[in-house]
């Protein structure tokens, strides 16, 4: 919800493709790395919404959204 509006996102699902002769193995041996989920506004001035990805090699997944500001005295 924005500003009291109801607002849709697009979701973007990134994958690695790793391939070749490295892509098979690191399948086999369970190293592939996870997708990375993305969500972006759309509209006249696309916006960043959230993500869930990884951020460093064998790193855990991180949720980052954002957060509005939260004014003293509820302004």
């Amino acid at each position: 919800m924005s500003a009291g509006a109801a607002r849709e996102a697009i979701h973007y699902v990134l994958k690695v493709d790793i391939g070749g002769f490295m892509g098979f193995f690191a399948g086999l041996a369970g190293k592939q790395p996870p997708d990375s989920h993305v969500w972006i506004l759309d509209g006249d001035a696309p916006a960043f919404i959230g993500a869930e990805e990884p951020l460093y090699v064998h790193g855990p997944l991180w949720r980052i959204h954002l957060v509005g500001p939260s004014w003293p005295g509820g302004q």
